[in-house]
């Protein structure tokens, strides 16, 4: 399909999406167009995929063309701007590989009838969250002017900040992160709880640094997670037991498959790069789902970062400030022949 067909299809995809739901959103018109599975919307939905557009079956060029024509036909329609939240838990659910905020708004953003009222959906009870996040000390409370100190709790209505107080909010306490069991117990007890989130620059994405909670929820909490304190160390304890034989087994099967497929590489090597990437909550190649699965391609990925570290002086070449990129060129012919000499057989000696 060339970009003249898809300006075309997408306002008749779109069309056909606000006649059957009373809306339209940027993901209805991926799905019709088929780029977006469901299977992938939902994965993306429990939060189990980065960002969006990693996982539409198109470029990125198809991408900016489709939405270009979407929001062009929206505004022609004279359709009404609805933002919406996609979130999952504490976090805002992420679309594009960018992260860029303009970006964002646009495929956040669902359109409706003119003078209609939005009928998106919502969470079903019991899951929904109400998000109070941590304020930048940049603009004062949006109802009563008030300055708003950076680390302050704000409630963002329609893009502008709200105190606690103007939020009808200020009676609640905050509970930090950390212990699971005071925070679910302390959510259960209160008529109105709260999750605090804080954006990090570092990954692009909000992440939860506690709830606020009614006093009296905390203390009921605390007084329950007193009384079996003892009886949830012991299960920790058990669990600990038990990931750890779960990691000590993938280890040993990561290692029984990268001596199949290199025959050549010495043992202790082997059981070095097994280890290394196996490491539990590292985000490494063999913690995902498809080393897990001793899939070939993850393999082959984790003896490549090793070779390359252990072999050769990509490592010097980064402290020396020559980018990654042109450092790992650099190197690649000397890894490529450990490679092959570990895929045939015959020991490294040097």
């Amino acid at each position: 399909m060339n970009d003249e067909e898809l300006r075309q299809r997408v306002p008749r995809l779109a069309g056909l999406a606000l006649k059957n739901k009373g809306f339209v959103s940027s993901l209805d018109v991926m799905m019709a167009l088929g780029w977006l599975s469901e299977e992938d919307h939902q994965a993306w939905r429990r939060g189990q995929v980065p960002y969006l557009e990693r996982v539409v079956k198109t470029n990125l060029a198809k991408i900016t063309t489709a939405m270009r024509a979407f929001h062009a036909w929206a505004q022609q329609s004279q359709l009404t701007p609805s933002p919406t939240v996609y979130q999952h838990k504490s976090h805002h659910l992420r679309f594009s590989k960018s992260g860029d905020e303009g970006i964002e708004q646009r495929y956040r953003t669902h359109y409706l009838k003119r003078g209609a009222v939005a009928d998106t959906p919502r969470p079903s009870a019991g899951t929904f969250e109400l998000t109070i996040h941590l304020a930048n000390g940049k603009n004062p409370c949006s109802e009563c002017s008030q300055p708003l100190l950076p680390g302050s709790f704000i409630l963002v209505e329609d893009r502008k900040p709200v105190c606690l107080d103007c939020g009808d909010l200020d009676h609640l306490v905050f509970l930090e992160a950390g212990d699971a069991a005071m925070t679910r117990r302390s959510q259960k007890y209160s008529k109105l709880a709260a999750v605090v989130v804080k954006w990090s620059h570092a990954r692009k994405r909000y992440e939860r640094q506690g709830i606020l909670v009614e006093e009296a929820a905390v203390k009921r909490a605390r007084i329950e997670c007193a009384m079996d304190a003892d009886e949830r160390a012991a299960r920790r304890e058990k669990d600990a037991e038990r990931r750890e034989r779960e990691d000590e087994q993938l280890v040993q099967r990561m290692a029984e498959a990268i001596r199949q497929r290199m025959p050549g590489c010495p043992r202790e090597e082997v059981l070095r790069i097994a280890q290394h990437t196996a490491v539990r909550g590292s985000g490494r190649v063999g913690r995902s789902e498809a080393g897990r699965a001793l899939d070939e391609q993850a393999l082959k990925l984790a003896v490549y970062a090793h070779i390359r570290h252990a072999h050769t002086n990509y490592d010097e070449l980064l402290m020396q400030g020559v980018p990654r990129a042109e450092a790992r060129e650099s190197v690649q012919g000397r890894v490529d022949d450990v490679m092959q000499r570990w895929r045939t057989g015959r020991a490294e000696n040097g």
